[in-house]
């Protein structure tokens, strides 16, 4: 990972559902933009979308106990798969 400071983009299919702006450094992240409540609180609720809950809520995905700046570099050069949200994509943005 080459900036502490980037934005994840939920993606369900090709529909943008949530975007969290994660800043690395200062262990901080939120949500800066949720399409619909009912389809973002299944991928990350409400009480997970600051630091600590995203990264649990991606270690959970990933299977991995990763901290979640591994996490993020993991999504960014290998993409994610997760079995019971077969259509969830994430993009990291700079």
């Amino acid at each position: 990972m080459t900036n502490n400071k980037c934005t994840l983009k939920f993606y369900i299919s090709d529909t943008n559902i949530l975007d969290m702006v994660v800043d690395l450094d200062k262990k901080f992240a939120k949500a800066t933009f949720i399409s619909h409540e009912k389809s973002a609180s299944p991928i990350i609720p409400q009480k997970d979308r600051n630091y600590a809950g995203l990264e649990r809520r991606l270690q959970i995905y990933m299977q991995s106990k990763k901290p979640l700046p591994d996490l993020i570099q993991e999504i960014e050069l290998y993409g994610i798969h997760v079995d019971f949200h077969t259509n969830l994509n994430i993009d990291v943005v700079y």
